[in-house]
């Protein structure tokens, strides 16, 4: 054997012998465990009582979420919930608003402020939280959320209290920049915080992306395709939206400095692994480090904003709850993709989906409906390779 002959024996057997790691900026889950709710409850039309299990029990809603170190702050309709993510077991506790018959729409504390639909939050840099309340047609300001003094503002859009909202003519209606409640939307949903305080969010029946200044001062940052929007995250300076067209389902890019859009993928139901070559479902989107990911009929999935690509992740594709075995150990730690991820069209709220996602220290938390519309919530390991 000549010396190259040699050479290239020796790598042979040096690639064979050495296992096949991830990329760099490759997002690997390895297990999935049920953190919070109750797939298997068979009343999802009971209410959690606070200060119960968020665990087993009456499951929570978690339509919507954001992490302040080791509390979490849960959208369910029209309240504000709280868990303590160091406390065991994990217990649920409300801190805003209350589910009543009449539809209201009022600023005040926090124990006596109305919303009508909780459609996102975004945690603030000086630890206040803006809601988007999409049927109320406003944005708000929640100050000091989870200490003594926590009290709902006002803030953009809609600043007056209303009862017996019309959900499908929400007041204030229009397409108007301006200050305070001066601008108009027509639904507004998906606040992201900015690096200097603003606020972007989803002016959705508009097809637009607009800004709020900490004043109150509101401009439009750029026009998307369509409102078949359900989710907004930010990495710097660029804006990425999820959706979907007649036939695709589409991540958006949108440049907050000079409101250029472009796609970044843009792919039909079989490429995000659905057995259907029509219709997609995204619907719903986070990131970690600089690395987009979204939810699809029981999958979660990496979207690679640098290459336009996108990698299965987590699920196992069971997104009709009824197609689970009955016997399946939500309990156990199951591997990543192996996990059922059900979610169900929801008749509750006005966003269309009962699927959310977030990212905190190392796990995605991924929010769905199981049989009977029950919610549950996932929290699924999940890193980034270097």
């Amino acid at each position: 054997m000549n010396r190259l002959a040699a050479i290239f024996t020796v790598l042979a057997i040096v690639f064979t012998l050495v296992p096949s790691e991830a990329t760099a900026g490759e997002v690997v889950c390895t297990t999935a465990t049920l953190y919070a709710g109750n797939p298997n409850y068979e009343k999802p039309q009971d209410w959690p009582v606070p200060g119960k299990p968020a665990l087993g029990g009456i499951p929570l809603p978690w339509w919507g979420f954001v992490f302040q170190k080791d509390k979490v702050i849960v959208a369910a309709q029209r309240e504000l919930w709280t868990i303590d993510m160091s406390a065991k077991p994990l217990v649920h506790k409300r801190f805003m608003g209350k589910r009543e018959r009449a539809t209201r729409f009022n600023a005040g504390s926090c124990k006596k402020a109305r919303l009508v639909t909780i459609t996102g939050m975004a945690l603030m840099p000086d630890g206040s939280l803006v809601v988007a309340d999409s049927n109320g047609n406003g944005l708000l300001r929640v100050i000091d959320p989870l200490g003594p003094k926590c009290a709902v503002k006002y803030f953009v859009g809609n600043t007056k209290a209303f009862t017996g909202i019309d959900l499908y003519k929400p007041p204030n209606r229009g397409d108007i920049d301006g200050k305070g409640g001066a601008a108009q939307f027509r639904h507004p949903q998906w606040p992201v915080a900015g690096e200097k305080g603003e606020v972007y969010f989803v002016d959705l029946m508009n097809k637009k992306v607009k800004k709020a200044m900490p004043d109150g001062t509101v401009t439009t940052v750029a026009r998307v395709p369509t409102n078949a929007i359900f989710g907004m995250t930010r990495i710097g300076k660029k804006l990425y939206l999820v959706g979907n067209t007649t036939t695709e389902g589409v991540v958006w890019e949108v440049n907050t400095e000079n409101g250029e859009v472009n796609e970044i993928v843009k792919e039909r139901e079989g490429k995000w692994g659905g057995k259907s070559r029509s219709s997609t479902a995204l619907s719903a989107i986070t990131h970690i480090d600089n690395e987009i990911i979204v939810a699809n009929h029981g999958y979660l999935f990496q979207v690679s904003v640098e290459h336009g690509t996108i990698k299965k992740i987590a699920g196992n594709g069971d997104w009709r709850a009824r197609s689970i075995p009955k016997d399946f150990n939500w309990s156990a730690e199951t591997p990543a993709l192996e996990m059922p991820l059900p979610y169900q069209m929801s008749t509750r709220m006005t966003v269309n989906s009962t699927n959310f996602l977030g990212y905190h220290d190392g796990y995605i938390y991924y929010s769905g409906a199981a049989a009977k519309r029950t919610p549950f919530t996932a929290r699924i390991a999940c890193t980034v390779k270097k």
